[in-house]
């Protein structure tokens, strides 16, 4: 008797927790879903807010591109800063006006050129990649110091901050990692840290909804329900309970670290 009602206890409190998860799964799939908007209302959204900086994630693919064009043909903004240098900006410009191939970090960037018609010269672009000089003055301090505190990557935020001008909108095209807040559960440096706390910096991620096969938890919650082709959808980390980040490792870790997680 007292077995039966021992495994009857333990049974029930299994009961009890599997229905807890089910409902905490579901509040958070809701939590999820509304703080997410489709791709259009997003960038109104961005043309209505206040921000020195708009980092635009990426990881160099031509899917990537493809995205951001038409979001750059469709924001409002003064300076557009991308990794390269003057010199092969010039290259990228001759090769797109000759109708060639034009490629930056081995991705095409047609569809980024596509979305800055129009928009040049109103706009500027900025060739933000590290110089020459600055090049040289790492690599002399590394000798001299035996230290590698100076990085490309700092320089790349130092140029772009030094171009960024009073009541200014600049977007930056960058590596995603970089455009994180902080380095929780990414590995890479954080772009918003060189540029220091003084400036209002916006962070986005792309996020592919499969990755190696893996569906990413966050892509989950916002597709349980949906049948056939996924939307792609932007989720605004803000509009999302602290508790619900801590739900999930993977999901804490892009709603931490960017303000905007794009799920294409």
């Amino acid at each position: 008797m007292l077995l039966k009602i021992a495994l009857w206890a333990v049974c029930a409190a299994a009961q009890a927790e599997t229905e807890f998860m089910k409902r905490d799964t579901s509040e958070i799939q809701t939590s999820m879903k509304a703080a997410s908007v489709p791709v259009g209302e997003w960038v109104t959204s961005l043309n209505q807010k206040n921000y020195d900086l708009l980092c635009l994630g990426e990881t160099h693919e031509d899917f990537f591109r493809e995205f951001y064009g038409p979001v750059i043909q469709a924001l409002q903004f003064n300076k557009l800063a991308i990794e390269t240098t003057s010199d092969e900006w010039s290259n990228i410009q001759q090769a797109w006006k000759s109708t060639q191939q034009a490629k930056l970090l081995n991705a095409n960037f047609a569809p980024i050129l596509q979305g800055l018609e129009g928009k040049v010269p109103a706009v500027t672009v900025l060739p933000v990649e590290a110089t020459q000089q600055q090049d040289l003055l790492e690599t002399k301090y590394t000798i001299e110091t035996g230290k590698s505190h100076l990085s490309r990557d700092g320089f790349i935020a130092q140029n772009i901050q030094q171009n960024m001008g009073a009541g200014e909108k600049t977007v930056a095209l960058y590596g995603r990692h970089h455009c994180s807040k902080n380095n929780t559960g990414l590995g890479s440096v954080s772009f918003a840290n060189f540029l220091g706390r003084s400036k209002k910096v916006l962070s986005v991620m792309i996020m592919k909804r499969r990755s190696t096969e893996k569906v990413n938890p966050l892509a989950a919650f916002l597709d349980a329900g949906v049948k056939g082709t996924k939307p792609v959808l932007v989720v605004e980390s803000a509009k999302i309970k602290d508790e619900d980040h801590n739900f999930n490792w993977e999901i804490k870790s892009v709603l931490d670290n960017f303000d905007y997680i794009v799920v294409y």
